[in-house]
């Protein structure tokens, strides 16, 4: 890991080839209970692991699944409030309840490299065409040829669709369609700070779009 990247990683960014696309989307719904729940600037990881594995506080109908997904949230957002990535994300999650879903995906967008592969594919479709899952799959392959079996590849574009869905890139439940977004000023705020962490927007540092994602 190259020093640049590990100041990256201290700060609450994740690089590196895997991502909690490959199993899971962004978990906007259980993030937004999540933090409902705990509603705790100060809260530590512990506070949100009891929360998901003792309190149930999502309603998990087994431990497994319950362990299963404090993990995925874990390395979607961190939980850690030592990151600084994780304590902006909740410095403006209330204030700024309309911008949840882009806090998320940028914050999700910052620790998942998968997803942050998938950026350019999303944000050049033209707003109004047609976002096929089939072609996702072929630029995720296009990027690591081989790496992925095809039903990893249908499951990871899947995901992916679902969270710049969730996030207002694509509209639709079947076929999606590519949409316009309304940043709000805690999103924009987010995206510019995490811009300017990761260096200077317009570079190609990671992440090298940030800026654009709101």
């Amino acid at each position: 890991m190259t020093g640049k990247n590990e100041h990256l990683a201290q700060l609450g960014f994740r690089v590196g080839k895997g991502g909690g696309h490959l199993a899971r989307t962004m978990m906007l719904k259980e993030l937004r209970e999540l933090l409902a729940y705990v509603d705790c600037a100060t809260a530590d990881r512990k506070h949100y692991l009891k929360a998901i594995a003792k309190d149930n506080c999502l309603g998990k109908r087994s431990d497994k699944t319950r362990s299963l997904t404090y993990k995925h949230l874990a390395s979607l957002y961190s939980l850690d409030i030592s990151d600084l990535l994780f304590r902006a994300l909740l410095f403006f999650w209330n204030r700024d309840p309309a911008g949840q879903p882009l806090l998320a995906l940028l914050c999700a967008y910052a620790r998942d490299p998968i997803l942050r592969s998938s950026a350019p594919f999303i944000l050049n479709a033209p707003q109004g065409t047609r976002v096929m899952r089939e072609d996702l799959e072929a630029f995720i392959e296009d990027q690591a040829p081989g790496r992925f079996s095809s039903a990893t590849l249908l499951s990871t574009a899947q995901n992916i669709n679902s969270t710049w869905t969730q996030a207002g890139y694509l509209s639709g439940r079947r076929q999606k369609v590519r949409v316009s977004v309304n940043p709000t000023p805690g999103s924009t705020s987010y995206a510019l700070l995490l811009g300017y962490l990761s260096g200077a927007p317009g570079t190609d540092t990671l992440p090298h779009r940030i800026h654009q994602v709101a």
